[in-house]
């Protein structure tokens, strides 16, 4: 064809149907037969049209039914979030294999049928009669022409599911009001009317109770109550989020305290595209997972540290240091080499909420102390699967993860969120540096500025920090953080006591980037919360958009 017959553009939003090869740059050729509407062009190359909001030709719109004529440039565009206009009352149901998101949709009170015996032609009808939305992330089932209304599923994980369904659509939320079992209404129920139906420790521990009115299941508020309330709470901060954002986008001015939670939106681009919260790159949420990494002379060169979006160098015993690598961005396929816990990596890890925690062991007096800790703790005893050994490494060098295994065994884990880090232009000022070199009592880090790359190239006593799967490792910004660095109540096998590096007060702090150093202040004021980097004036102190280094030294 030596001429474009007919060419398709897709948003980043709708990528994900096109063939891989077409995914970068979104755009489609295709031949035109004079017979194919618009619509169906647009199916064959892999896009459902109920993920199509509007179809447009010269900034003009056109409908699925129109014929495209040789030469046509048509600008494809994803549904509108929240999707208007939207059937009412609004109804779901789920293809068989979206289980968890049905028992999580009625969790926040939301219609939800589901039934895990249903063929394609079941859930069409279903659909149809009772003109409710099919959710699914079968492509094929949303091209089906009886369908009356589908929506596919964005996430692999029940909870970055329901945050796609929540914001797609903003159905009203009525936590507690449905039963997880058969999506039948919920209502108060006298204990003595469901005695019988309870174990004795339930009979003797709890007193208020629900009842389904259809299949007569009995609920309260038991031992998983707390994992239940967080995908509550994070149902609902979506939905203020969702609203916040309605009002603005029709020029509404006010303000209310919604008394629950941040209600602080990702922040967005200028493209719209979520950021990451600790690198400020274009990233969507996802699970928070730390990874205790030892950095000895053995355990390099290291393996998938590179996709680390921040890594804490913090002191040890003997004065030797750790890092701590915090991934939520991306994952690699493997990451190590994994070493201990220590105390002072549960303070640190409270900013993250409940982050999933990959470790090789820890001192058994510590253990009550992490397995205590709001933390997914998982060392290679309660999560085997995730762990392997390198033979070609020497033990205890050679213990390596899995990082996508590992989440699999922490599925509500935090997703990453606001942790104080505040990205954007540098600050007037500041002093030119070639490199810094940063001193812990018995190891030194250096960081080299590479203005082509505009990075800081990472060295450790002497030699470059490099990865058997990315090569050098780089910081967009690196953070020396002046903090307390105290005698913990724990030692080694040869009685080296353990430091703790206190991460909660405030201080001083060096903040390099783009070729220059800042003097900074930092403030956390308590544990759950982030930290906060300042000028000396008391303005932000901005990062460079990219991997963070935070090395926690003495004052």
């Amino acid at each position: 064809m030596d001429e474009p017959a007919l060419r398709l553009r897709f948003p980043a939003e709708l990528r994900l149907f096109l063939p891989s090869r077409h995914r970068s740059h979104g755009e489609v050729t295709v031949a035109v037969d004079g017979t194919s509407s618009l619509g169906h062009v647009v199916e064959s190359v892999g896009v459902p049209l109920p993920e199509v909001g509007s179809l447009e030709i010269g900034g003009r719109p056109v409908p699925a039914s129109y014929r495209p004529r040789a030469g046509d440039r048509v600008e494809v565009r994803a549904v509108t979030r929240p999707q208007q206009p939207r059937p009412e009352p609004l109804r779901f149901v789920l293809d068989v294999h979206l289980g968890a998101l049905a028992r999580q949709l009625r969790l926040v009170g939301v219609d939800a049928a589901y039934g895990n015996d249903m063929d394609d032609d079941a859930l069409i009808a279903q659909a149809n009669a009772e003109r409710r939305v099919l959710l699914t992330q079968d492509r094929g089932l949303l091209r089906r022409r009886s369908l009356w209304l589908g929506a596919f599923v964005r996430g692999a994980r029940p909870d970055r599911q329901l945050a796609d369904v929540l914001e797609r659509f903003e159905p009203r939320l009525a936590p507690w009001t449905r039963c997880m079992a058969c999506n039948g209404l919920l209502e108060p129920v006298e204990k003595g009317e469901v005695e019988h139906l309870l174990r004795p420790g339930t009979r003797r521990t709890y007193d208020t109770f629900m009842r389904c009115e259809d299949c007569g299941r009995v609920y309260w508020r038991g031992a998983h109550s707390g994992r239940l309330e967080r995908i509550v709470s994070a149902a609902r901060r979506i939905a203020v989020v969702g609203v916040a954002a309605a009002v603005m986008a029709f020029g509404l001015a006010g303000c209310t305290d919604s008394g629950g939670g941040n209600g602080t939106a990702p922040p967005r681009d200028s493209q719209g595209r979520m950021l990451s919260p600790f690198t400020g790159l274009p990233a969507e949420p996802a699970p928070v997972l730390a990874v205790k990494i030892d950095n000895v002379g053995p355990s390099r060169p290291h393996t998938g540290l590179g996709a680390a979006d921040l890594l804490y160098v913090e002191q040890v015993e003997a004065g030797q240091t750790r890092i701590m690598a915090v991934l939520s961005s991306k994952l690699p396929e493997k990451l190590g080499p994994v070493r201990s816990a220590r105390e002072s990596d549960l303070e640190l890890l409270r900013q993250f909420g409940q982050p999933a925690l990959a470790y090789s062991g820890a001192q058994s007096k510590l253990n009550p102390l992490i397995m205590g800790a709001p933390v997914y703790a998982l060392p290679p005893g309660k999560a085997p699967e995730a762990y392997f050994r390198d033979s070609g490494r020497a033990a205890p060098y050679n213990l390596y993860l899995r990082p996508e295994r590992l989440l699999d065994a922490a599925p509500d884990a935090d997703d990453s969120a606001d942790i104080g880090f505040r990205f954007g232009s540098a600050p007037g000022g500041g002093r030119q540096v070639t490199e810094e070199v940063v001193h812990f009592p018995a190891a030194r880090f250096a960081f080299t500025w590479s203005p082509d790359e505009r990075r800081w190239r990472v060295s450790m006593d002497g030699t470059p920090m490099t990865t058997t799967d990315g090569g050098r490792l780089k910081a967009a910004t690196v953070v020396v953080q002046h903090v307390t660095v105290r005698a913990s109540e724990f030692s080694d096998r040869w009685g080296s006591v353990s430091p703790y590096s206190e991460t909660v007060g405030s201080g001083t702090a060096e903040v390099l980037r783009d070729g220059k150093g800042y003097d900074a202040r930092w403030s956390r004021q308590d544990a759950k919360d982030g930290t906060e980097f300042t000028t000396p004036s008391g303005e932000p102190m901005n990062f460079a958009e990219g991997p963070v280094w935070v090395l926690l030294t003495g004052r």
